[in-house]
């Protein structure tokens, strides 16, 4: 965070001015011009990313921060910039390069008209939600989140090779103190704490081997000065017995007075912690002692219980005495390390592993609860035939539940679609093997591989070949819209349609004219929680959303299937909630159909499914 006063603020804005007029004459050919506060229109990321901030904030009871139009463009315009340069410079911008609106945080954000001192975050993931529970699971990154003097803040982001997520923090105010005193995070009875802290730079810890245990903090903004007892404080495992940890003291900006407590191991996961903080403020000692547990995110959009914190208990006789803090010279943070990729994907190319791990980087990490996308790791790297690629072949990487594709790879790898996921479903019921951009070569026969739940002893279940019957392969088999209305169709294993009472209250909620289906609101609600448009990961309908009764572990379930382009998605009512929607295994079906082996997949859910597959 950079503080200026009213000499450094005028300079900044007179910097900001001539930039402008050189802009206009033509000297610089790359700066953005700031747009009218009221012409900023908060994109869904950045209204993402304010929802997941404050609600760390509420959890620790520091005061929601809003979005700023001023650092929405700073925090956009300088993703922008990483995305057009690389990652070289971090915080930094070098003057004549593509995107360059202000050498560091406080330029840019003067740039845009802020009228403040500001601090900035960023991230490697391209994903907002993703990107705040990453910097959470830090110590330099976290502290700006909950920092009660910043009420301001911008979020822009950016995806492809050069991945990035920036969030401009902004304070008007003069305030040092606040109320709460002291923000401990995370607060007494969470149940969602990460695991693992990979370490960041500057490096607060030393004398470490990274990973350790994700850090506990403690920070001070009342009156007098507070000072960690490191030797009265301690973490605690579920048997009682004190776990081996370093203690240490912040001493950027942003973490002073954070005391900070971590395991030096990582943290076991659905694990039940105690901690004890002893501290003295002004000579006056206190004490916090409470628990925590570690256990997976709550989905986005969830509405936390606001709390002040732990209660902390004063040693006798002691009266606080309050005195002013000193102000350190603040240092900028920088981006946190990333845990390192699975082996299969670690091999694969950067967009490959930056996709995976924007889109299911949190589940491998057991901070989300819910199906994968992709799938835990690449089960199959090869070349396939595709005219338009380079000597003819293409690199393909398939996973449990979908395939990913560079068609060209010499082409801008920070392009949305540089990588793209197969028509996996679309040629299984086809039976047209997608060679060329115009090309295709007959397969073995629309497949005849159980769509969802069990692929053996699952006798009645529908088949790839059951819904070639009424997918809309060709642009036909179109439905009329009915939104609104009550989904209760039933589909057969001979590919018969019949009404029969729905097992759940699912209505369809959207139409696609393109393809003329309707989807489910079952589904279109899951769409909103994808880290990337619903459109890319799972492509257009091509039939209509049935009920389908099929085995599932051996026991017989009521599950209702959609067919998308790339996609199969499911819906079982009985399952756990997180579990209800879930991605079909496509890519492990696709494989089993186009070249042969074996699979056992014995459900959708995550937990659930093992694959073995050979072949060629």
């Amino acid at each position: 965070m950079q503080h200026q006063n009213k000499t450094i603020r005028w300079l900044g804005q007179a910097v900001s001015a001539l930039l402008f007029t050189m802009l206009l004459s033509g000297l610089i050919g790359s700066a953005t011009l700031p747009a009218k506060a009221d012409d900023v229109i908060p994109t869904p990321e950045q209204l993402q990313a304010l929802a997941r901030i404050n609600y760390y904030r509420a959890l620790v009871g520091v005061p929601p921060a809003r979005l700023d139009p001023a650092l929405m463009q700073s925090a956009s315009s300088h993703a922008n910039y990483v995305k057009l340069n690389g990652w070289g410079e971090t915080h930094n911008e070098t003057p004549g390069k593509p995107g360059f609106t202000g050498a560091d945080m406080q330029d840019r954000a003067d740039h845009f008209g802020y009228q403040g001192w500001v601090n900035e975050d960023m991230a490697a993931i391209g994903d907002p939600v993703a990107a705040v529970d990453g910097l959470m699971n830090t110590v330099s990154h976290r502290t700006p989140i909950l920092e009660p003097a910043y009420t301001d803040i911008g979020y822009g982001f950016a995806t492809g090779k050069n991945a990035v997520d920036v969030i401009s923090f902004g304070s008007t105010t003069g305030k040092y103190t606040f109320n709460p005193p002291v923000i401990q995070f995370p607060p007494d009875n969470y149940g969602s704490f990460g695991t693992t802290f990979w370490g960041e730079s500057p490096n607060i810890f030393s004398g470490v081997s990274f990973p350790i245990g994700n850090p506990v903090t403690l920070t001070y903004r009342g009156t007098g000065k507070m000072a960690l007892v490191p030797e009265e404080s301690k973490l605690v495992g579920p048997d009682g017995a004190p776990i081996d940890s370093v203690t240490t003291v912040g001493t950027t900006y942003t973490t002073r007075a954070t005391y900070i407590i971590a395991a030096r191991k990582p943290l076991a996961k659905n694990t039940t912690y105690t901690v004890t903080m002893t501290y003295t403020i002004d000579g006056n000692k206190q004490s916090r002692t409470w628990s925590f547990t570690t256990g997976p995110l709550p989905a986005a959009g969830t509405t936390p219980t606001p709390t002040t914190g732990t209660t902390p208990t004063t040693s006798p006789g002691t009266t606080p005495s309050p005195s002013p803090t000193a102000t350190p010279t603040p240092t900028p943070p920088v981006t946190p390390k990333l845990a390192p990729l699975p082996s299969g994907l670690a091999k694969a190319p950067a967009a490959i592993g930056d996709l995976w791990r924007k889109v299911d980087g949190s589940v491998g990490q057991n901070q989300a609860t819910r199906t994968w996308l992709y799938g835990p790791d690449v089960n199959k790297t090869m070349t396939e035939s595709y005219s338009e690629s380079p000597s003819t072949k293409r690199s393909v990487w398939y996973f449990d539940k979908a395939r990913l594709e560079i068609t060209q790879p010499s082409a801008n790898a920070t392009a949305d679609w540089y990588v793209t996921s197969g028509l996996l479903p679309k040629e299984m019921m086809s039976n047209k093997i997608q060679v060329g951009n115009n090309n295709f070569m007959t397969g073995p026969g629309p497949a005849n591989v159980v769509i969802a739940g069990d692929v053996t002893n699952n006798p009645n279940a529908p088949t790839y070949q059951t819904f070639s019957k009424i997918a809309s392969l060709n642009n036909d088999k179109r439905a009329p819209s009915r939104i609104g209305v009550l989904d209760g169709e039933m589909l057969t294993l001979g590919g018969q349609v019949v009404w029969e009472n729905p097992p759940a209250n699912v209505r369809y909620a959207y139409y696609d004219p393109t393809m003329g289906h309707n989807i489910a609101d079952v589904f279109m609600n899951s769409f909103k929680t994808l880290p990337r448009d619903w459109l890319y990961i799972v492509g257009l309908p091509l039939s209509e959303p049935y009920w389908t009764r099929v085995k599932v572990k051996g026991v017989e379930r009521d599950v209702l299937v959609q067919v998308f382009e790339r996609r199969v998605l499911t819906y079982t009512p009985t399952n756990a909630p997180q579990w209800q929607v879930e991605m079909g295994n496509v890519g492990l079906h696709y494989q089993l159909w186009r070249y042969g082996g074996n699979s056992t997949v014995t459900g959708t859910n995550p937990e659930a499914t093992t694959s073995t597959l050979t072949g060629n």
